[in-house]
């Protein structure tokens, strides 16, 4: 009986695609990459709002590291307790959302976005009214997907944990400023693509 090498090969999983098409984005010189991360006055993107928006490009230079007066809170104890920012260090700046086109017109100078929890990020960018039209990549269902694939699915999936798992000296520390979570992303990201020497 004959067998057809098409028919009984191996189709890849979509989540190998998927890496391939990451790492070829990776190594391709022409695709601007930017991790982004966010500290905010807490969990909720309709209610709470941006304190501070941070990214680098794909190779790790700062792009932007800005902060914002929010326009509805004058504190948020809750959120200063892990961010560290509080409402004197933002007072007379403007809010995200009073520089929201400024903010636009950087992001839409890229092609692609790493976020740790992206939905959580550009939640509060979207409820702030900047644009962007760039891919998106979420580092933290990669970092699942790598648990999962490597680890027998055991470990959790905090950007903090994952730095730890590839390496990432002194995250811990400097973890929940949105440059360092910037940074901490696009590190665990090349890691899980084999990309980090």
């Amino acid at each position: 009986m004959e067998t057809n090498d098409a028919t009984t090969s191996a189709r890849p999983r979509p989540k190998d695609v998927y890496r391939r098409v990451t790492q070829m984005s990776l190594e391709r010189p022409g695709t601007r990459i930017l991790a982004i991360d966010t500290e905010t006055t807490g969990l909720d993107p309709v209610g709470d709002e941006v304190l501070q928006l941070s990214a680098v490009d794909g190779m790790g230079a700062t792009v932007m590291d800005l902060r914002f007066a929010p326009e509805w809170h004058s504190e948020w104890p809750d959120a200063m307790r892990i961010n560290h920012i509080t409402p004197e260090s933002v007072t007379g700046l403007p809010s995200l959302r009073l520089r929201r086109r400024e903010v636009s017109e950087i992001l839409l100078g890229y092609d692609e976005f790493l976020l740790y929890n992206a939905p959580f990020d550009l939640g509060f960018l979207a409820a702030a009214g900047v644009g962007w039209s760039a891919h998106i990549t979420d580092v933290r269902v990669e970092y699942s997907d790598w648990l999962h694939d490597n680890r027998n699915g055991q470990g959790r999936a905090r950007l903090v944990d994952a730095a730890a798992t590839f390496g990432y000296d002194g995250y811990d520390e400097k973890a929940h400023d949105a440059l360092e979570d910037a940074r901490a992303a696009l590190y665990c990201h090349r890691a899980i693509h084999g990309l980090t020497h």
